[in-house]
């Protein structure tokens, strides 16, 4: 089964001031979702939170990629782990609906 994988920034949350830096990002909220061949589709939303304002990698905010968001992400959450819940729950929504019938000798 082969599976998009997309990350998607849902929003950022920042320090206006803080140790002399301006506007430090301090919360990312993202959505991880992945899509099959068949578009169904199964996403994790998650929020990673920064407890500390690092100088030494700051980077202004107006300056921010997405591309820098992405790899604090992958830096910090374990991509497997969350591509093999996305795939379990992927297989569970293409499986055929369970039906509960009588039982045949209680007829």
């Amino acid at each position: 089964m082969a599976i998009n994988y997309t990350l998607n920034i849902l929003k950022l949350k920042v320090l206006e001031h803080y140790n002399g830096l301006n506007d430090i990002v301090s919360e990312v909220v993202f959505e991880y979702k992945g899509t099959n061949e068949n578009n169904i589709s199964f996403a994790l939303e998650n929020t990673m939170e920064f407890l500390e304002a690092d100088s030494s990698n700051y980077i202004e905010y107006n300056n921010l990629t997405k591309q820098d968001i992405d790899n604090w992400i992958k830096s910090r959450f374990d991509v497997t782990t969350m591509n093999k819940t996305i795939e379990t729950e992927i297989l569970k929504k293409s499986r055929p609906a369970l039906v509960e019938k009588q039982l045949p000798w209680s007829n």
